[in-house]
């Protein structure tokens, strides 16, 4: 999906259409990956993350997400 762009759903069971809508995508948000400066956070499975999250979460804003690439990320208390 494309951000900022109006989508139309259709809805069909048994191959019978039972309705539709339109639904628009929010704007893009800023992804603060965790993986990078300054954070550092590690998917490892081995390494504790919670600093790191959490400097993560603090930092995000309103029209920024956190992002965690894939991984296994130990942490405690958010």
């Amino acid at each position: 999906l494309e951000p900022q762009t109006e989508y139309r759903v259709d809805v069909v069971f048994d191959n019978q259409p039972v309705g539709a809508c339109m639904l628009r995508t929010g704007a893009e948000k800023q992804r603060i990956n965790v993986t990078e400066a300054p954070y550092w956070a590690k998917g490892d499975g081995k390494t504790k993350n919670t600093a790191a999250l959490q400097r993560a979460i603090d930092a995000c804003g309103p029209g920024d997400a956190v992002y965690l690439p894939a991984g296994v990320y130990l942490t405690g208390a958010l």
